[in-house]
């Protein structure tokens, strides 16, 4: 063909260009195969790609605690990255687009400044970063905060690519879903109505909680010492965010500051479920009414309860979800948003690394019922297994420290008695949700359930029989990961607090059995249990309310009693010593068809032997000369008995007194 026919494929071979030659000229020489390569391989690298590879390896080096394993294993990632990188196949002008974005960069060096307060907290005691301070010849206290801070200025690049790439991917999905939902026809509550009715409802389900302005746990202890010490369970995102939260360093107590952002996270993330399961951009009522299970179920109420550790709780369950808004994307985005997501998840509360695969199970499930290939789910399960087994081998490799202590440690049992482990411990969690669940909860639970199966059958473009096959088998994999890593701990916690997956369980089954505008019975279940979760929630209020008055009451007692004694008269230090506990409140031992679920979640509040308890006693009250000494026990001493009434026995001789609550 000649050239000046007009022949696209000539123009794009040799010229580049569909324009025709002019006389004379001759064809350009069209490049070899291995020129056009070694020419890719010149692009490979240009200045924005080293810098990426330098920032994240600043970052690896700014989120690695102080241990050899984790710094071995830092710097085997930092060589990984750095070849990740250095074949990233994106353009220069799609990288200098990503790092031009002022209010990303603006996140990345504030989310970079909080971890380096985590830095200075982990290296300024390190003997070896005082040797490398000795060799140049200047103090570690100034040495580690100078690395602080470069390291927080030179990982910015890395995670404000990282930050803008997503929220540009978010923004995208968002704009392409919403046209989809126009072109459906679907009607309802947009996104942003929907987000602020939902947050809305928590707020005021929470507002009996936030009433009793209730010190729960380890609550008193941070109000008076303003510590955070998440870090050793290697909770660093945690620490992280609460220098953020709370201004500074030093936790001041600023509920409900806290507990009200905790709400906020959670309507979020039940929006971002709703977006993700339904796939379009609004909402019914029925869907919102469902979505509230997931912050204002008990399990999730135990969380909420904290003054400082609730919106890093909530955080947990947001980062199990926000990975999936990229299951559309390319598979190296997808994974990577996985492997990070469940890193935020082990570095901000444990307790939530069964919801992604959960909501992964579920998802699956919706695909293959309408329709999709064998081929196209086992290829989405693969891909979020592998982002899940990536965020899991990193943080075990790097960022956990080992920890074991009565509360709870990470250490697994042996291999041979993993299986049999977990068997047992998912039977002790399932045998409390059947213990804390009264008759009608469990019914309305129990319908939920069978409304969630018989509606994925009836939607189903499967037959039936394998629709139920695949149902139950959906049922039995989700049931088996709502508690997450928990089951499988050698020694691991049953608290309320850590079983708030069962309550991310009942809203996967509620959002579907609710979902759409048809089969109006099969929404009730859920609806009711809902109803149900938001009426408890004032109820459990109520209750802490109560427990604080009757906490006070009788802390007031002993100090009444312990003011008029002779010891307390001088300036002479006393060792005073708690034993027993005050336990509940009679109104709350004495209520009808006592809740269980409220035996679990109210903390006891004043005892001896527990430090949690004590706080207040000992720092809250300014007592004159009182010493709390946990190292002598005053119990195993004779003292004689100095008052005796319906409350307590003190008992004294010098400078020791021993109260004994009943």
């Amino acid at each position: 063909m000649r050239p000046d026919a007009g022949g696209d494929s000539d123009g794009v071979i040799y010229g580049g260009s569909s324009e025709p030659l002019a006389d004379g000229q001759s064809f350009p020489k069209s490049p070899r195969v291995g020129e056009r390569t070694n020419n890719m391989k010149e692009k490979r690298f240009f200045p924005e790609k080293g810098l990426l590879m330098l920032s994240g390896v600043a970052f690896l080096l700014l989120i690695v605690p102080a241990w050899v394993q984790g710094f071995v294993w830092c710097g085997v990632a930092a060589v990984l990255l750095c070849v990740a990188v250095w074949r990233l196949p994106v353009s220069q002008q799609k990288v200098r687009a990503l790092l031009s974005s002022p209010a990303h960069a603006a996140l990345s060096l504030a989310f970079n400044g909080a971890l380096a307060v985590n830095f200075y907290h982990i290296w300024i005691d390190s003997q070896k970063m005082q040797r490398v301070a000795g060799w140049l010849g200047m103090e570690n206290g100034l040495f580690v905060p100078l690395c602080a801070a470069f390291f927080a200025i030179a990982a910015a690049p890395a995670a404000g690519c990282v930050i803008s790439y997503y929220i540009s991917a978010g923004q995208e999905d968002y704009r392409r879903t919403k046209a989809e939902t126009l072109r459906s026809g679907e009607t309802g509550i947009p996104m942003g109505k929907a987000l602020l009715i939902l947050f809305a409802v928590f707020v005021v389900g929470i507002s009996a909680i936030l009433r009793a302005n209730f010190y729960y746990m380890d609550d008193s202890p941070r109000a008076a010492l303003g510590y955070k010490q998440w870090d050793y369970f290697s909770r660093y995102l945690s620490t992280a965010l609460a220098t953020l939260v709370h201004g500074g360093d030093y936790l001041a107590d600023a509920a409900p500051l806290p507990q009200i952002l905790a709400m906020l996270i959670m309507a979020v993330s039940g929006i971002l479920m709703g977006y993700i399961v339904y796939e379009r951009t609004t909402f019914s009522g029925w869907e919102l009414a469902v979505l509230s299970i997931l912050g204002l179920n008990p399990y999730f109420l135990g969380c909420v309860s904290f003054r400082f550790d609730a919106p890093y709780m909530a955080l947990s369950v947001l980062a199990a979800v926000v990975p999936l808004l990229c299951r559309n994307r390319n598979t190296a985005a997808y994974v990577l948003a996985s492997g990070l997501g469940i890193l935020a998840v082990c570095t901000s509360y444990q307790a939530a690394a069964g919801i992604f695969p959960m909501l992964v199970v579920a998802l699956a499930l919706r695909m293959w019922n309408r329709g999709e290939s064998i081929r196209e789910v086992g290829l989405f399960c693969l891909k979020s297994a592998a982002g899940y087994a990536l965020g899991l081998i990193f943080f075990k490799l790097v960022i956990m420290i080992p920890a074991d202590t009565s509360y709870v440690g990470n250490a697994l049992p042996p291999a041979g008695e993993l299986i049999a482990h977990f068997l047992k411990n998912l039977r002790s969690y399932y045998s409390l949700v059947l213990s804390d669940f009264k008759p009608f909860w469990l019914i309305a639970a129990v319908l939920a359930v069978i409304a969630f199966c018989v509606r994925v059958v009836l939607d189903s473009r499967r037959k039936t029989v394998p629709a139920i096959a695949m149902t139950a088998a959906a049922l039995v994999l989700m049931g088996l990961m709502c508690f997450g890593l928990y089951p499988a701990l050698a020694a691991t916690v049953f608290a309320p607090r850590a079983m708030y997956g069962f309550g991310v369980l009942l809203t996967v089954f509620g959002m579907t059995a609710a979902e759409g505008k048809k089969r109006f019975s099969l929404k009730i279940p859920a609806v009711v249990l809902s109803w149900i979760f938001f009426v408890f929630a004032f109820t459990y209020g109520n209750a802490l309310s109560v427990q604080k008055d009757y906490t006070d009451f009788r802390t007031q007692l002993v100090i009444s009693d312990l003011q008029e004694m002779e010891a307390f008269q001088s300036d002479t230090p006393v060792t005073v010593q708690l034993s027993g506990s005050i336990g509940n409140a009679p109104v709350l031992r004495n209520m009808p068809q006592n809740y269980q679920m409220l035996n679990r979640l109210i903390p006891g509040t004043f005892s001896g032997g527990d430090d949690l308890t004590q706080y207040g006693f000992y720092c809250y009250y300014g007592m004159r000369n009182v010493v709390w000494n946990p190292d002598v026990d005053l119990r195993e001493m004779d003292l004689p008995v100095v008052e005796d009434n319906m409350y307590h026995t003190i008992r004294g001789e010098g400078s020791c007194v021993l109260v004994e609550l009943k």
